[in-house]
């Protein structure tokens, strides 16, 4: 699943791999659901949580998406997009939708607007894993709790606004 940016992120914690134990992390994780069921529990929500996780391979990395992690490259977000399909026509040929196409573009490497996040822990943990050769930092998993209202699947004209905001000049 990815996610779109904005202020959906009603709260986040970090687990940074410092012990390198499978076990520690599952401890951790264990916090986050008990935690979520706490928040669910409470009469003073309105909305129900959502948890979600991210898994970065430097611990310094901004946890925003790439594209608004240099301003080149929000400047250029609509040739970014142009020249993927111009370049690669024949892998573009069965999205969709803009969000199609940019969750693409993210698979390859592209910057975007969209930030990877999952349901499932241990993929998160995988990619905190992962090892960034360009940095000696370890990496880290993040826990976000999010509204269940404010949670959009692919096909709400939510995400396709925000989506075709990168076929815009800026």
């Amino acid at each position: 699943m990815n996610h779109l940016g904005g202020d959906l992120l009603n709260k986040s914690q970090n687990y940074n791999n410092d012990s390198n134990s499978l076990e520690d992390f599952l401890k951790w994780v264990k916090i986050q659901y008990e935690y979520l069921a706490h928040l669910n529990a409470s009469p003073f929500v309105e909305d129900h949580f959502e948890l979600y996780f991210r898994g970065v391979s430097n611990n310094l990395y901004e946890d925003i998406p790439s594209i608004f992690r240099n301003h080149r490259f929000i400047q250029n977000e609509e040739k970014f997009l142009q020249e993927c399909l111009t370049r690669n026509p024949c892998d573009f040929t069965d999205e969709k939708s803009t969000f199609d196409i940019l969750v693409k573009m993210q698979h390859y490497g592209v910057p975007t607007r969209l930030l990877d996040i999952t349901q499932e822990p241990l993929v998160a943990l995988y990619f905190a894993t992962r090892k960034d050769i360009a940095s000696a930092e370890k990496g880290k998993v993040i826990a976000y709790f999010i509204k269940k209202k404010q949670i959009y699947y692919p096909d709400s004209p939510i995400v396709a606004v925000i989506s075709n905001l990168a076929r815009q000049n800026h």
